[in-house]
């Protein structure tokens, strides 16, 4: 079990990462990406 809340939450959305909406159609874009690494240093302080 992961104790740190960031880090869950990060492997959270990392899980769905790869979900498509037909073949070959992602349903997150790089923008998608980009926003969860920024909450994701928000969350531990970068």
């Amino acid at each position: 079990m992961v104790e740190d809340e960031a880090v869950w939450e990060a492997l959270d959305w990392l899980s769905g990462a790869d979900t498509e909406t037909g073949p070959g159609v992602y349903l997150y874009g790089p923008e998608d990406f980009r926003k969860w690494l920024a909450d994701f240093e928000s969350a531990i302080g970068n």
